[in-house]
């Protein structure tokens, strides 16, 4: 792959928090970077925060009897 925006090589990228809006809500969220000059190459919900979110909703939600 290739950094679309300094055309480096891209072997890995950098992870980085990043506030998500989502609605009127804020979401944590991560951004994708090029090692080389920081560009964002994509943003998405944190996978932790979606794993956490539909954890504690399902601890929350009733129970069949």
């Amino acid at each position: 792959m290739i950094c679309p925006n300094c055309q480096a090589p891209i072997a890995h990228v950098n992870v980085e928090p990043i506030p998500i809006q989502f609605g009127l809500k804020p979401f944590r969220g991560v951004a994708y970077t090029c090692p080389e000059c920081s560009a964002i190459l994509s943003v998405q919900p944190d996978p932790g925060a979606v794993q956490n979110a539909l954890l504690q909703a399902l601890a929350q939600a009733p129970r069949p009897s």
